[in-house]
């Protein structure tokens, strides 16, 4: 029943939350392999699309990796360097399971909503 009440937005709004821990996996794994805590961000979804099971776009993972970013500020932080250049940087010694529960966390709130 409540699929039935649910807006197109909102069904969206889970859709792309529902990606995010399986994203967060990634990202993490990609950063401890490049040994780095700071990639650019047109790397970072280069390599994302390249590894992920569904195809997105750049400016859809690039959505993707803001909203996590939005989600978990302590973990994930975009920023730009001094040509302008947009990075994203991660604490590589967080604990994945803390992450992904976070964004579990996240995604029921929005489902329970």
């Amino acid at each position: 029943m409540i699929l039935m009440t649910r807006t197109v937005e909102k069904d969206k709004e889970l859709q792309i939350y529902s990606r995010l821990p399986e994203l967060a996996r990634l990202l993490l794994y990609m950063f401890v392999s490049e040994k780095k805590s700071s990639l650019p961000l047109s790397h970072v979804t280069e390599k994302l699309e390249n590894c992920y099971r569904i195809t997105l776009t750049e400016s859809e993972m690039k959505d993707h990796i803001e909203l996590l970013a939005k989600e978990l500020p302590d973990w994930l932080v975009l920023h730009k360097n001094s040509e302008k250049i947009p990075f994203v940087k991660i604490d590589r010694r967080a604990d994945l399971s803390v992450i992904t529960s976070k964004l579990e966390a996240s995604i029921k709130a929005k489902y329970d909503s």
